[in-house]
This record gives C-alpha cells, structure tokens and sequence, in this order.
C-alpha cells in the first residue's frame, strides 16, 4: 500500500492529525490544570531537567516533586495565613493544610522501597556483601568444593593426553601431565587426607617415569608412559575406596604401535 503516492500522503495527513491531537490533549487539560503558576512551571522544568540530564529514575523524580509541590503549598499557605484574620477562611485553609501535609508523610513512606530498590541494584555480588572476612573465606571453601572437580580436570587432560600421543605431539603430552599434576597437588590442598594416596601411587616414581617418557618423544617410550599414568590412576582409586571410577570409557582408551604407524 505504501507504493502508492495517494496512500502515502493520506498517512502524513493522519500522522499530522494525531500529533495535533496528542499536542491539543497534553495542553488541555494536562498542562492547564497540573501547571497553572509558575511555581508549577518551575518544578516541571526541574523535574525534566533531572530525567534528562541528571539521570536520575523515574521513581525518584516523581517522589521528589511530590514533596517539592506539597513544600511549595505549605510555603504559600503559612504567608497567605499570616495576612488573613477572617477566622472561617482559616478553618478552611486548614484544612487544605491537613491534606497536604498527609499528603507529605506519604511521599516519605514511598521513599523507602525506592531506597530498597537502589540498594539492590547497587548490589555488589554474594562474596563482597558477605558480613564478614570469615563468611567470605566459607562462601570461597564451599564455592571451590573439593577434591571431585580437580579429579574432573584430571580426566580431561587424560583424553587430551591419548588424543597428542596419537598424533605423535610428545610436547603437548608432555604439557597436559604437568597440568595434571598441578591439579592434584591443588586437590589435596583442599582434601588433605587424599595427599598420602596421591603422592605415594601417583605423584612420587610413576609421575617422574611417566614424564621422562613422554619427553623422550620415542614412540614406544611414551605408549609404554600412558599405559603407565593408567595403571597408576586406577590403583589410586582403588586405595581411595572409589574402585568404581575405574569403570569408565577413559580407561578403555589404548595405544599401540600399529595404530599410531596407521595414522601416520
């Protein structure tokens, strides 16, 4: 519809239409009634000014007029009441001045979820708003757990082990083992009582004989190390009462010359 030049001047014409509108209802009876004096006038400009310049939210915009206004009315009220006697135009004022002045105690009230609200989205994370230093060291414990996800790495690194000795990548083999014996040392930091398993099956001899292998970048060296790194993970886990680890697809992974001889 819009190819065509009759439609498209009948939407501007509409378009124009609607804004006069919108312009028509925002002055009567938007502007008239809500903006009569220039006090009116003056808080409008603020309040514009703080939304658009300041940046200050919405909510807070419309509270903070709200007690300027009720200020302002108090203001006027307390000079017109000290040139009026007439003691019947009092009783009326005054109770023009109740209104506003409820009107006051509720503008506070509703500054309290706004200051709520403020708090959370100034919020700084669970482990800087914690109480204390030592709620804060137990928030980190529980965070890094314990020994499983050291283990998790481990397993990782052991597939990508078998992945670089099939492609005859001695270097990166070689890489992921140190890796994994940082993971352990970290683990049992955590877990001391896995640190004597840990060091006597795995770390201690077979570590050593098992990286020497993989830095030799001979072939048989280094599918004799692999063999060597499983058989020590496996009795680890034995000792550590956790034989069922061991049955697992990782530990079905294998290397022989023949294969490696096939890739190439």
């Amino acid at each position: 519809m819009r190819k065509y030049p009759a439609i498209q001047n009948a939407m501007l014409g509409i378009n124009a239409v609607v804004v006069g509108l919108l312009i028509a209802a925002f002055y009567n009876p938007v502007w008239t009634s809500s903006i009569p004096t220039s006090q009116d006038f003056g808080l409008a400009l603020l309040a514009i000014l703080m939304l658009m310049f300041w940046k200050v939210p919405p909510r807070l915009v419309v509270i903070i007029g709200a007690i300027l206004a009720s200020l302002s009315v108090f203001v006027v009220y307390v000079a017109e009441t000290f040139q009026k006697l007439n003691v019947h135009s009092l009783y009326k004022e005054d109770k023009l001045m109740k209104k506003h002045v409820a009107f006051m105690l509720c503008s506070l009230v509703l500054t309290v979820p706004v200051q709520a609200e403020e708090k959370i989205i100034k919020s700084q994370g669970w482990l800087m708003e914690a109480e204390s230093d030592q709620e804060r060291f137990k928030l980190l414990q529980k965070y890094l757990r314990g020994f499983d996800q050291p283990m998790w790495e481990v397993g990782e690194r052991y597939q990508s082990i078998h992945e670089a000795l099939s492609r005859n990548n001695y270097d990166l083999a070689s890489y992921h083992w140190d890796k994994i014996k940082t993971t352990i040392e970290n683990g049992y930091m955590k877990r001391p009582n896995r640190q004597h398993n840990a060091e006597t099956i795995f770390l201690n001899s077979n570590w050593s004989e098992v990286k020497k292998a993989f830095d030799s970048h001979n072939q048989q060296s280094a599918i004799k190390g692999f063999n060597q790194a499983k058989a020590a993970c496996m009795a680890c886990h034995i000792a550590e009462s956790v034989p069922f680890m061991n049955n697992q697809s990782i530990f079905d992974l294998k290397l022989s010359t023949t294969a490696l001889d096939n890739i190439k």
